[in-house]
């Protein structure tokens, strides 16, 4: 090999280098970026959550779930927020233990307070994949976050959690 020649193969060596370092540096600033953009999508769904019209939403479904515990005529609008919270994780867009530590309690407590109604809306439609992914989000959060009171509720636990949520009201 002659000296123009492993002037090549260093120049040629020093260009992959560096191709290979700028691509591991355009990764992880997209893993940054994504890691970002996961956390402001939280804040939003935490405080859409948080919200007034929410909380009213909340308290006014425990307080009719304390009325008749088997009341089929109820405002389904917590169930399709947790089953939209529960679909942006499992694609990995909301962080687990963020997740579970702002919603695991209200989704495994609504879950128990309204299986009865998931069941009816099953039956009544003859589809068993509704409200499938509320049900997932609350079995994960019962397997993985190692709280001892995730687990199925006695009716009266579901009766407190319900009566906790009725002072939501704004």
């Amino acid at each position: 090999m002659t000296s123009q020649d492993a002037i090549g193969v260093g120049t040629l060596l020093v260009g992959a280098m560096t191709l290979i370092g700028g691509f591991i540096i355009v990764g992880l600033q997209n893993q940054s970026a994504k890691r970002l953009t996961c956390l402001q999508i939280f804040v939003g769904v935490a405080a859409q959550y948080d919200a007034p019209d929410m909380q009213l939403c909340r308290a006014s479904l425990a307080r009719c779930l304390l009325a008749d515990r088997n009341a089929l005529e109820i405002n389904d609008r917590l169930l399709v927020f947790y089953e939209n919270i529960a679909i942006l994780n499992r694609r990995h867009v909301l962080d687990e233990e963020l997740l579970a530590n702002t919603f695991a309690v209200d989704v495994c407590g609504y879950w128990y307070a309204l299986e009865h109604y998931v069941r009816h809306v099953r039956d009544k439609f003859k589809d068993e994949s509704l409200y499938i992914e509320f049900q997932r989000l609350k079995d994960r959060f019962e397997r993985q976050t190692g709280y001892g009171f995730l687990r199925k509720q006695t009716e009266e636990e579901t009766r407190t959690f319900l009566e906790m949520e009725t002072r939501r009201d704004p």
